[in-house]
């Protein structure tokens, strides 16, 4: 959610987080989200339009460019993506990454109710852990990671990485979206003591919201003899974009019948501007597209329809229903929702109007460009006929019931600490060994009314010890969360 001078803008998307935390929170859920607020103390007080129990941590401009655009992008995430060869460590930047992270942990100590459950979300908030175990040793915490997690050998590339290390074994539950995710980071922190839990609980999307979407357009009829192959992805070099373009220009090459009756439409959004990777892969691509589209071009046809902007979700789902195939070819990825949409989008429950399509969506990543052979050429594969066994029902309001949301990390925090994540079943590895603490371990409370499994796609945080009073304004960016739970009446 962002700041524009004038009025909060908001993303609009059903499966963004703030539609389902809205939902967890109408459903009785008590606690507060902790979230940066980008700007300093004067953008938290600005009112925000989501009725929820939102708690700022005022991060300056500065601070958070040094934090965000430079530590978690150009650090971590290379790391996280495999490409450990893109890694830049700043020491300005990364001693910025230690204060947001240590603001997020003064901020749940000092609202998080005895005893309570913390729920983290993704790599922007690694050192917390670490740093509440030293302020607040009864609390137990969990972590989700949205994004892929690296093999230990590649982590071990980061020069932070025993630091990071450190922190992360401070968890007591870790989530993936993969059995492999979850094997990689406990072999990253073999032989340290007490490791913690590991489950795996992969992400869905709203299918109700998405089949809703369908059920009110219109689909416009297109020429009948071009096909189109779609991509729908952030700009992001591990999405594999320039290649896309590459492979593309290769199948003209070697069938000439599809020129002028095929469009790769690369529909592809700029990130936050200032990240000097996704700078440096944006002008590449657009080169790329430039170069294809100039030598290939017939006529009113040319070969790549680049749309460089972010499009609204009803948009989104007539792209799904005018394509052919969707072309999903990351070469890493935690989980591609954009492919799950699809899937929802054109299933027979969602009686959109009639369309051909196939889908293709990768179960391992793409090749690099010097394996042999297109490293991602679209794969044409034969539509579902039934709903897939991932997608069921969701609780989660249509579009039209709230606004959307494009956050990261979150946390949730219960009364007492719970003997494993509340309400999750899916654990994968040895039964784990307890750590001493402070004080015995209370029973597992029972789970309060609305609250979601950990890693479940309803993310949502607990903090704030009963009776205290707590902010509830955001700031210009929410980034960042927490939710505390008081005890069930």
């Amino acid at each position: 959610m962002h700041w524009d001078g004038d009025d909060w803008r908001q993303p609009s998307s059903p499966n963004g987080i703030l539609p389902t935390l809205t939902s967890a929170f109408a459903d009785g859920l008590p606690g507060i989200w902790v979230t940066a607020s980008v700007g300093g103390a004067a953008q938290a007080d600005r009112p925000h339009p989501t009725g929820l129990p939102l708690s700022a941590v005022p991060v300056d401009a500065a601070t958070w460019t040094g934090y965000f655009h430079r530590a978690c992008k150009e650090t971590l995430w290379p790391v996280l993506m495999s490409e450990p060869e893109r890694l830049v460590l700043d020491e300005r930047a990364w001693a910025d990454y230690r204060t947001v992270n240590a603001r997020f942990a003064r901020h749940i100590d000092a609202r998080a109710a005895p005893g309570a459950t913390v729920w983290l979300h993704d790599y922007n908030l690694w050192l917390v852990p670490g740093l509440l175990r030293r302020l607040r040793p009864d609390l137990r915490t969990g972590l989700f990671h949205h994004t892929p997690f690296p093999a230990p050998e590649t982590f071990a590339a980061l020069p932070v990485a025993a630091e990071l290390r450190r922190s992360l074994a401070c968890l007591d539950w870790a989530g993936f979206h993969t059995p492999e995710f979850a094997d990689r980071f406990r072999r990253t922190l073999a032989g340290l003591p007490g490791p913690p839990r590991t489950a795996v609980h992969p992400l869905g999307v709203d299918r109700s919201a998405v089949e809703a979407l369908v059920r009110r357009r219109v689909r416009a009829p297109g020429p009948a003899a071009v096909r189109v192959v779609l991509s729908v992805e952030r700009l992001d070099y591990a999405k594999a974009p320039v290649q896309k373009v590459d492979a593309f220009e290769r199948l003209l090459a070697r069938r000439p019948e599809l020129r002028g009756r095929t469009v790769f439409r690369l529909v592809c959004p700029p990130p936050e501007p200032g990240i000097t990777a996704y700078d440096l892969t944006r002008q590449h691509l657009e080169q790329r597209v430039a170069e294809v589209n100039d030598s290939w071009r017939q006529g009113s046809w040319q070969p790549v329809d680049y749309l460089p902007h972010r499009l609204s979700p009803a948009r989104v789902i007539d792209e799904y229903l005018a394509a052919d195939v969707l072309w999903v070819t990351s070469f890493q990825d935690g989980m591609n929702l954009t492919a799950k949409e699809f899937v929802a989008a054109r299933s027979p429950s969602s009686a959109g109007p009639p369309s051909r399509a196939s889908w293709c969506s990768p179960a391992t990543p793409a090749r690099r460009p010097n394996s042999a052979g297109p490293p991602c050429s679209p794969t044409r594969t034969r539509p579902r006929t039934s709903a897939p066994s991932w997608a069921g029902p969701s609780t989660s309001p249509p579009p039209t019931a709230g606004p959307g949301w494009s956050g990261s990390p979150n946390c949730w925090a219960g009364s007492s600490p719970p003997s494993g994540p509340p309400g999750s079943s899916a654990r994968s590895g040895p039964a784990p060994t307890r750590r001493r603490r402070p004080r015995a371990d209370p029973p597992a409370p029972a789970r309060p009314r609305g609250a979601p499994p950990l890693g479940c796609p309803r993310p949502c945080g607990a903090l704030a010890r009963p009776g205290r009073p707590s902010s509830s304004r955001p700031g210009v960016r929410a980034h960042s969360a927490a939710w505390t739970a008081r005890p069930p009446t």
